[in-house]
């Protein structure tokens, strides 16, 4: 079931917009996930209702030219334009971030439409500016004419100026989508003490959460950049603090030491473990591991990495490092041993077949009715089978038809024991052979299963 989220819509909406919201709040309090941008009957009561209010999604479309406009090319109006109806709705709906998504006129995240609506204090990309107009729209103009434009105006900015600009953005890439990957690996070795003040009011915004639903993008950026601009002011860091450490290493590789070393040590080797899944591959995790067990020789640290060393791209560097590891710290290898020597007998899996679709239709009912959960899995949608295998289920989000492909798994003796639907190469579902039972998933070519046991089993058999 969806968290239960208060909504107290205003009696007083147009009468369509209301019965509209009314169900879309109905029928999402009953999904575990909604997809806006879908073709859902969720997303489709919500749209109902927006276009009642004057403010209709947005339909990409490719123009004369060839070029394709799609949800980020949307026009955003201004606040001050709002009607009171609209207003007031929005208001109410603020945080609903999962039903707006990128469709409507309004920013996509519940943190830009806040500060949009007045509800919060604005920060740098939503304050008015000397045209009494928030710096988003020039911004935003800027990026739909040229992205490289948008990054070279933001390059130039004074530091100062640079860094709290880019965290917003960091935010809301959903409206303003550009590559910024190299405008914070530029500025995260330059900071200095001078924005420390910033760094402490934005943390306390960063933990406060931004709900999962909101962003098509991750936090790595915003929360690192924070955490690093809080040491190089020599803030006193505080335990909730060091949830924002991440581990990417910068282009100066000592700064990463440095950020971890400033957490008292009390709480470092905890504040690391907890930083370990904020990088994306199981892989990252690995080298991570090792590369800091050679200044912090924290078991832990070795135990994730024997734990995950088939996730590992070069394995027998990794198996290097740590054999130089348990050479310098006899209590690490100790350590280490014992924790295998509890470790329960490995499951032994195999994988006996990777079939092509078209070589399974047609499908029977188990297999289609295992195919509809793996899409749904995928990316939301509501499809039959049908549409799976027509490439229409998940509209801009379709999964390929030609893309998709059954493996299954035995265990001892050759029983069938999993069975795994993979959609658009780097994910997929896997089920309990002859069920719909869902064991654990691929994504971004990772297995992610809460039983560690069988996660490796199938990490070894795929």
């Amino acid at each position: 079931m969806h968290p239960p989220q208060v909504v107290e819509l205003p009696a007083d909406l147009p009468p369509a917009a209301l019965a509209a919201f009314q169900r879309a709040l109905s029928l999402r309090a009953a999904l575990s996930d909604v997809d806006p941008d879908e073709d859902s009957e969720v997303g489709a009561a919500f749209a109902e209702g927006m276009a009642a209010l004057g403010l209709p999604a947005f339909v990409p479309y490719t123009d004369d030219e060839g070029a394709v406009h799609g949800w980020t090319d949307r026009p955003i109006v201004p606040s001050d334009t709002l009607t009171a109806a609209q207003r007031a709705a929005l208001v109410a709906l603020v945080d609903a971030s999962e039903l707006f998504g990128c469709r409507f006129p309004v920013p996509a995240t519940g943190w830009g439409r806040r500060q949009w609506l007045g509800l919060e204090p604005a920060g740098p990309l939503w304050a008015p500016g000397a045209d009494g107009q928030p710096a988003f729209f020039a911004l935003r103009e800027l990026l739909l004419g040229d992205e490289d434009a948008l990054v070279e105006h933001l390059r130039r900015m004074p530091l100062a100026l640079r860094v709290p600009l880019l965290a917003e953005i960091d935010v809301s890439q959903s409206d303003l989508w550009c590559d910024t990957a190299e405008l914070f690996a530029d500025v995260v070795v330059k900071l200095d003490g001078s924005l420390g003040a910033w760094a402490q009011a934005f943390a306390e915004r960063v933990l406060a959460g931004v709900p999962a639903s909101e962003a098509c993008n991750q936090d790595h950026d915003r929360a690192g950049l924070t955490f690093a601009a809080l040491v190089a002011a020599g803030v006193p860091l505080e335990p909730r603090h060091d949830e924002l450490l991440r581990l990417a290493v910068p282009r100066t590789p000592a700064l990463l030491d440095a950020w971890i070393e400033a957490i008292p040590e009390e709480r470092r080797e905890a504040a690391i473990l907890a930083a370990l899944p904020k990088l994306s591959f199981m892989s990252g995790q690995v080298a991570a591991a090792v590369r800091l067990l050679t200044r912090w020789p924290y078991a832990s640290l070795a135990i994730h990495a024997e734990a995950n060393l088939a996730e590992a791209i070069n394995r027998p560097g990794i198996k290097a490092g740590l054999k130089a590891v348990y050479a310098e710290h006899p209590s690490v290898k100790r350590a280490v041993a014992a924790w295998k020597k509890a470790q329960p007998k490995a499951l032994t899996l195999k994988r006996v077949t990777g079939d092509a679709l078209a070589d399974l239709l047609p499908l029977d009912a188990l297999a289609a009715a295992q195919l509809v959960v793996a899409a749904r899995a995928y990316n939301g949608a509501a499809c039959t089978v049908e549409d799976v295998l027509a490439g229409r289920c998940g509209g801009d989000d379709a999964i390929l038809p030609e893309t998709i492909r059954y493996s299954r798994f035995e265990g001892p003796r050759g029983k069938p024991a999993y069975e795994l639907w993979s959609l658009m190469t780097d994910a997929g579902t896997f089920f309990v052979a002859g069920t719909t039972d869902v064991v654990g998933g691929v994504v971004e070519f990772s297995v992610d299963c809460p039983d560690v046991a069988l996660a490796r089993a199938l990490r070894l058999a795929m």
